[in-house]
């Protein structure tokens, strides 16, 4: 990928209950190296519970040069959390 061809713009996190947004902010895509500060302690727990590498996703992202995509999904118990760059 071309560093200056498509550099997201945004980090974006959205959070559903039983298919109704709750939440959806967007952030600078700098925030990609917070993704830990930036979640709550029960979905870090969901997300090391299924093996989800957060580090090894905000490395992926660097590698890709910060390109739009979709970084993650977690879907638990009626409640799903995306996070991803636009």
């Amino acid at each position: 990928p071309s560093l200056f061809g498509s550099l997201a713009k945004h980090l974006c996190v959205r959070v559903e209950e039983d298919g109704v947004t709750k939440a959806k902010v967007s952030l600078p895509w700098r925030r990609v190296d917070d993704l830990e500060d930036l979640m709550p302690e029960d979905v870090l727990g969901t997300c090391k519970e299924k093996d989800i590498d957060l580090t090894a996703i905000k490395l992926d992202a660097r590698r890709r040069c910060y390109e739009p995509s979709t970084l993650f999904e977690l879907k638990d118990k009626g409640k799903s959390f995306r996070v991803w760059l636009e």
